[in-house]
């Protein structure tokens, strides 16, 4: 809803701004235009209502060609429009869209795909998208960007039975040592697998939430960790097994 009231007070006002400098002038108009496009981008950049670089684009994309319209259905039905005008709407989004773009290649062409300002410091491990290094876009501790910690996007396989049978052995039975869930409460699919070093056992969730690294010896790790977890190897336990063989998978 938020923004959508800004996608229309931004058409109202900088639609406005257009028909009385088209009144003016055309030529003025078309000024005006370009900096209907930088407007855009700088809001649409700064607003913390997009969650995402394009989510922001499209909104500035929106936005601009929206203003355009604006200003120029108003000269048409003042009946003063000339054909040369109508090309200031495709103009206003392929400019928006042009920014955008210059604006990635001069940061080095990779932006943060969540905040769409700062340049990319990591790939999230279970999106792949490019994330920087704010806090409110990724979280160091746990190695994923913001959007995939609240929406619990897994990195472990957590439908392969085989695959954890090969990195746990059997299910047990009990409680999580970590959501304290015991094994009746787990959701269908979910079960509990012991440590191999210390049988702390954990549920499939926590083992994916914590990384496959073990919360109560931190001395034992998966061994088949997804390749794109690789750059933070060496943040995990030093004295894992499964440390060398992190990146075989994926």
């Amino acid at each position: 809803m938020l923004r959508l009231s800004y996608i229309v007070t931004g058409i109202l006002f900088l639609g406005l701004a257009y028909f009385v400098l088209a009144l003016l002038h055309v030529t003025a108009a078309f000024a005006w235009i370009l900096f209907i496009a930088a407007a855009c981008l700088l809001f649409w950049r700064r607003a913390q209502v997009e969650r995402s670089l394009a989510g922001a684009r499209l909104s500035a994309i929106l936005t601009a060609a929206g203003a355009a319209s604006a200003g120029i259905g108003a000269r048409w039905l003042q009946g003063s429009t000339t054909a040369w005008e109508w090309v200031g709407i495709p103009l206003a989004a392929v400019l928006t869209w042009g920014l955008f773009a210059l604006m990635a290649w001069s940061r080095g062409g990779t932006l943060c795909r969540i905040c769409g300002r700062a340049a990319k410091a990591y790939d999230c491990p279970r999106c792949l998208r490019p994330t920087c290094s704010s806090a409110n876009c990724w979280h160091p501790t746990l190695f994923r960007c913001r959007d995939c910690h609240q929406r619990g996007v897994a990195l472990l396989p957590l439908e392969d039975y085989a695959w954890w049978d090969v990195q746990f052995g059997s299910p047990q039975q009990g409680r999580c040592q970590h959501c304290e869930k015991i094994d009746s409460e787990l959701e269908y699919g979910n079960d509990l697998r012991p440590c191999r070093k210390c049988d702390w056992a954990m549920c499939r969730r926590c083992w994916d939430y914590t990384n496959g690294v073990c919360q109560r010896c931190r001395q034992w790790t998966v061994s088949d960790l997804p390749s794109a977890l690789s750059p933070f190897a060496h943040y995990l336990p030093r004295s894992s097994p499964g440390l060398e063989r992190v990146g075989p998978r994926r």
